[in-house]
């Protein structure tokens, strides 16, 4: 038996939603953010 889904579901869902899909960029975006080796500031 499938288990009943309640009023809140649907909305939990779609709150849920950008937690996981809210940081899509473009290729182009995403190649923006690269920074080269010989240029980061890490020990």
């Amino acid at each position: 038996m499938a288990p009943r889904s309640s009023p809140q579901s649907p909305a939990a869902a779609l709150n849920n939603f950008p937690i996981f899909f809210g940081n899509v960029m473009t290729t182009d975006e995403a190649a923006s953010r690269l920074v080269a080796a010989e240029q980061r500031k890490t020990a």
